[in-house]
């Protein structure tokens, strides 16, 4: 939203997504899309320089989204005790050392189980 002046001083908040076009015969007239009309004090320059900013902000705000997004989690796979070789694991069947998953080596791509035997 960016704000704006009426011409009797009370504050407009607009989307500015739905101005349609904006006129300056001697006041500054916004026609928005479902054709409602607003007369500001704001000029042409200003208002051009809010919904950049506005729009400005969208894209920063976007763009950290986007870049903060936290990486996919690294799939765990429990070592037999004293077994360090990953690929020596077979299927579903590793179980923890310690019979806890907190002792699951990180290991992309294979599920941490831990056995029903244990």
């Amino acid at each position: 939203m960016i704000r704006l002046t009426k011409l009797n001083a009370k504050p407009l908040e607009l989307d500015p997504d739905f101005i349609e076009r904006v006129e300056v015969p001697s006041d500054t007239v916004l026609t928005m899309v479902d054709g409602a009309v607003h007369l500001v004090r704001e000029r042409l320059p200003e208002i051009v320089s809010l919904v950049r900013d506005h729009q400005a902000g969208l894209l920063l705000a976007a763009h950290e989204v986007q870049t903060s997004v936290p990486p996919r989690p690294t799939m765990l796979v429990a070592l037999p005790a004293g077994n360090r070789d990953p690929t020596a694991v077979r299927g579903d069947q590793c179980v923890p050392p310690d019979g806890v998953s907190s002792s699951c080596q990180p290991v992309i791509g294979r599920p941490c189980q831990l056995s029903s035997s244990m």
